[in-house]
């Protein structure tokens, strides 16, 4: 967007004669921009991209599957003796509260 917006205001001064027509039909700044995003490494900037979009995958399923998970272990935990259960919840609450994709509030509800 910033290059279009750039190309129409180079356009318009040159139509109100206030610049010269350049080679690439930007500004200064905008071929400066230009120059500078021809020198980046797109494939790592890609590769980025799509490392964070499967990142955010991945936090938005693992807070989702830690619900069912603990669904799932309230029904398995009922049929035990209350220490057992105490020591499996405490034990089973430390661990997920220290992952990053774990939400808090099911190791609260848990």
């Amino acid at each position: 967007a910033l290059l279009v917006l750039d190309w129409v205001r180079h356009r318009v001064r040159r139509l109100k004669g206030h610049t010269e027509a350049t080679a690439s039909g930007f500004t200064p700044l905008g071929e400066y921009v230009v120059s500078t995003m021809k020198a980046w490494n797109w494939n790592s900037i890609f590769s980025t991209v799509c490392l964070l979009g499967i990142l955010f995958v991945v936090l938005l399923l693992g807070g989702k599957a830690t619900f069912v998970t603990f669904s799932w272990l309230n029904d398995v935990l009922s049929d035990f003796d209350a220490v057992v259960v105490g020591a499996v919840v405490f034990v089973i609450g430390v661990v997920m509260f220290m992952l990053p994709p774990v939400p808090g509030s099911a190791v609260y509800v848990f």
